[in-house]
């Protein structure tokens, strides 16, 4: 994936709902996507950024991940924090199907 097409794909992902800010360490294999304020203010940290191998970013690969994230949220019973990353996760869906 060339530099401009991940910083196309950084664009998009960037605008979905569940998304903070994206971090891209220099020379690293993986991107940090920070997720929203409104999850993270209820969540512990371990539950703050999704990682993503580089080379596999895009909305569809961060939106696939993010449901995954929702599954282990529900599993260890962050039952407040599930309800409103599902919330996200829907909008985040119509977002991606508009694009």
């Amino acid at each position: 994936m060339t530099e401009r097409e991940i910083a196309l794909n950084a664009l998009a992902v960037g605008r979905l709902v569940f998304v903070d800010t994206i971090a891209f360490p220099a020379n690293g294999p993986l991107v940090s996507v920070e997720l929203s304020p409104r999850l993270v203010s209820i969540l512990p940290a371990d539950y703050h950024a999704l990682r993503l191998r580089r080379e596999s970013f895009n909305v569809a690969s961060v939106i696939t991940r993010y449901e995954r994230y929702v599954v282990t949220l529900e599993r260890h019973g962050y039952e407040e924090a599930t309800a409103v990353a599902e919330e996200m996760l829907r909008t985040a869906k119509i977002q991606a199907a508009k694009r």
